[in-house]
């Protein structure tokens, strides 16, 4: 089982942890695994959390 990750999470966790990054776009990268999600934040980074319980 898994846990779901939104974009709002994963906004407001930059938000609090990077407020320098919190106005990049963050957009979620195509489901491709089991065990974690990734976004790509702005054009350059990418963020990746684990999704498993």
């Amino acid at each position: 089982m898994s846990i779901k990750i939104t974009l709002q999470i994963v906004s407001n966790l930059i938000s609090e942890q990077f407020p320098q990054y919190a106005d990049l776009p963050i957009k979620a990268v195509e489901f491709s695994g089991i065990d974690n999600r990734t976004f790509r934040l702005g054009n350059e980074m990418l963020i990746r959390l684990p999704s498993a319980e």
